[in-house]
């Protein structure tokens, strides 16, 4: 569905718009908390609904579920407490390695031996003692009771998604008494919070259930389940906890079998902080430059990091790019105001030189990384800090502008012809590597010598991408999920209320010094939570990630039109595949297909703020044409890719499906310039919604006008630090902005 772009219209927007801009696109909104309101509340009664409800959620989290330390005060500190909790209510799994670490065992209550021998090392420590992993090879003997243990052990694990009881009279009371709300302000929030439970519940039975019967009506004779039995490599060894109250006491063993194993053979022993390498799962996150030399195509590395999902759980991540050229955002901004256009704005861009990508694990930045240049060379900054002090991006951009010599290519054999990221997925089985590639900017195919002005706009739009991700090895609770979003609205109340104080005579924030618009910068800079309440719907207690998923929210900026911009985000599902708990092949598959459906459903239904109707995704296009009139593609017919004439990245990506024996359920039209297919892989049932166009490979898109790009191409911080503390004449807050803000987190 086309949106059309309002940025031509430039003429009445002023330097007040620029705060809630900021806000309106770094800001995210659980659908679960917030759907359409009435248009008749004022925005000051939206935003204390929200808040109430936020406040109220958290009142009703139980941080048992999440937190470790809380876990252990509710069970104790008797080493056999804490053993039984974590041997009856965890599921032993099959897979080999240190993958979800503690607390996204506790999370998922589920994990194999090593990970759930992780969790009891960790609430041991909680409760005061030294710990150590202690393991060892089995006998044959030894295998066979190990996987009767297993076999044994049937619970543990998240259920689907069910909607909350909150309709009843009881939680309304509850919910007027706690948030002070009339009562009719109770209520509405109530409602409208069931209204979007209930979507929500709908959308994963009925639209999943729908899907499923069809997508199997048209792959029936082209698919060959087969039966994989994953306990194979998982039991060669056995894990165990040993413990001692003092470092001068002796240690004692904690086993996580009904009954104890025999440990007085050869003995490795670990601390629970220092996991063998041999033992992890990772992923490599690359940025890949490729550059054309005459006749040869070099690829080179700008940036790299290593992620270990053990050791870091459900920590946000982000990659962002940024031009080097634009370090000056005042300077910017009166162009803008001055020329009353985007004229100004848009020349800058056409002259972007260089471009810095950045790695961010939450607040810290974690890759060094080189600058990329307009024909694809790299220039290292290792000598340019960008974290730790507020201000340094836009120093680090300023210094590499200027290193960047005149911009004139006179290399005219070189020329940046992609940058793209990759991931690299490792564990201690070599056969669950995987590799996933996604284009950030790719040079036109028909593009000549020099690229004329609209092509060097769109390489410059495509590398202010933004990239937030999360790194999971192991489903979300609940919990988790709800205190991650609770948290984020009431940091923005906080704020909110100070600008609303700050501002209550003048409406302006004209008197407001740097330190004071920096603090305000850090607060509204939030990871957008939506991946959190995405990663914790694809719960099921049927399925269990066997390796790291890779789960990201992107966002793009593509030109509309002469003098216009549009941009675009997405929820990405970068790697999703998960285990089924059955053994037998097509109950496994169908666990597989549905897990995968499943997560491309939830692209569709946690898109951001309120309105979808602008949302494009593979399952809402299935659904619309009632899921017919799709082609089934394999390779036996593979030639039809060829013969629609796809655009460039849609037919690498579709291909690449196709050579890793996945089907391809393709629509032949294309939807405003998106390809959508379904990726089924034919011996597994590994699945999931593609889409892509020229501009990148994704799940889901998002498209809505803006002029807000300026956030993405720096950050809030470097924008607000480049104000330098001066008065700035109408620099407004309307109650519509604050309002979004809170909308949109």
């Amino acid at each position: 569905m086309k949106i059309h772009s309002g940025l031509c219209a430039f003429r009445h927007v002023c330097i007040r718009r620029v705060f809630g801009i900021l806000c309106s696109l770094l800001l995210v909104t659980p659908p679960q908390l917030l759907a359409q309101v009435s248009t008749t509340q004022s925005p000051e009664n939206r935003r204390s609904q929200v808040f109430a409800m936020a406040e109220f959620d958290l009142s009703r989290v139980n941080e048992a579920q999440f937190d470790i330390q809380a876990l252990q005060q509710q069970i104790g500190t008797e080493p056999d407490l804490l053993a039984h909790w974590v041997r009856t209510q965890t599921r032993w799994l099959p897979y080999i390695g240190a993958l979800k670490g503690p607390h996204g065992t506790l999370m998922a209550r589920q994990g194999n031996l090593l990970d759930r021998s992780l969790l009891l090392a960790a609430l041991l420590e909680a409760s005061g003692k030294e710990t150590r992993i202690g393991h060892f090879d089995v006998t044959p003997e030894q295998r066979k009771l190990l996987r009767k243990a297993a076999g044994d052990q049937q619970i543990g694990g998240l259920e689907a998604f069910q909607p909350g009881a909150l309709a009843a009279e009881k939680s309304l009371t509850e919910f007027q008494k706690q948030s002070g709300l009339e009562k009719d302000d109770a209520s509405a929030a109530l409602l409208r919070r069931v209204s979007e439970e209930t979507r929500l519940e709908l959308a994963l039975t009925d639209t999943l259930t729908q899907h499923q019967q069809a997508l199997n009506e048209l792959i029936a004779d082209k698919v060959t389940p087969i039966t994989r039995n994953l306990w194979t490599n998982a039991l060669d060894r056995h894990y165990f906890v040993q413990y001692r109250e003092t470092t001068s006491a002796p240690w004692k063993d904690a086993h996580l079998l009904p009954a104890g194993i025999d440990t007085k053979g050869s003995l490795g022993v670990f601390a629970p902080d220092e996991i063998p390498k041999s033992l992890l799962h990772r992923v490599d996150i690359k940025v890949v430059v490729t550059q054309r030399q005459g006749d040869d195509l070099v690829e080179k590395l700008a940036a790299h990091e290593s992620i270990v999902t053990a050791t870091t759980g459900a920590s946000p991540l982000r990659i962002q790019f940024s031009p080097t050229n634009l370090n000056d955002p005042e300077a910017m901004i009166r162009e803008i105001q001055e020329s009353e256009g985007l004229g100004p704005f848009l020349k800058r861009l056409e002259a972007s030189r260089g471009w810095l990508p950045v790695i961010r694990l939450g607040e810290e930045s974690i890759a060094h990384a080189q600058t990329i240049d307009q024909i694809g060379n790299l220039a290292p900054y290792s000598s340019i800090g960008i974290s730790g002090g507020t201000g340094t991006l836009g120093t680090a951009l300023e210094i590499l502008e200027k290193n960047l010599g005149d911009g004139k290519n006179n290399d005219t054999a070189k020329r940046l012809e992609q940058v793209r990221l990759d991931f690299e997925i490792y564990g201690p089985d070599p056969e669950k590597f995987r590799f996933i590639s996604r284009p950030i900017y790719q040079r036109p195919a028909d593009a000549g010598a020099n690229l004329t002005r609209e092509q060097l706009l769109a390489r410059s739009l495509a590398l202010c991408s933004r990239i937030e991700l999360l790194l999971l090895g192991a489903h979300v609770s609940p919990d988790f999920a709800v205190t991650q979003r609770s948290q984020a609205k009431l940091g923005i109340r906080l704020v909110s209320d100070y600008i609303a104080a700050k501002t209550k005579d003048s409406r302006s924030l004209s008197e407001f010094d740097a330190p004071t618009m920096v603090k305000i910068a850090k607060k509204l800079d939030r990871f957008p939570t939506k991946l959190f309440q995405t990663a914790q719907l694809r719960r099921s207690a049927d399925s269990f990630l066997a390796q790291p998923n890779i789960l990201s929210f992107w966002s793009r900026i593509t030109p509309s039109g002469e003098q216009g911009l549009e941009t675009s985000s997405g929820i990405d599902f970068i790697q999703n595949a998960v285990e089924s708990i059955n053994t037998a092949a097509s109950e496994a598959f169908q666990d597989r297909l549905a897990a995968g459906l499943r997560d491309s459903v939830i692209e569709t239904e946690t898109v951001p703020g309120t309105d979808r109707s602008s949302a494009v995704s593979t399952s809402a296009l299935f659904a619309a044409e009632n899921r017919q009139g799709w082609l089934v593609i394999d390779q036996a017919n593979a030639n039809v890719v060829d013969a629609l004439k796809l655009p460039a990245i849609a037919h690498k990506a579709i291909q690449d499906d196709l050579d890793g024996n996945f089907l391809v359920v393709l629509r032949p039209e294309p939807n405003d310039g998106m390809t959508a297919w379904w990726r089924i892989q034919r011996q597994t049932g590994e699945s999931l919604g593609m889409l892509a166009s020229d501009n990148g490979v994704g799940g889901q898109a998002l498209k809505w006008s803006t002029v807000a790009f300026i956030v993405i191409s720096l950050t809030v911080l470097a924008l607000i630090v480049a104000f330098g503390g001066k008065s700035l004449r109408n620099f407004e807050i309307p109650e519509s902005e604050l309002d979004k803000v809170t909308n949109e987190l």
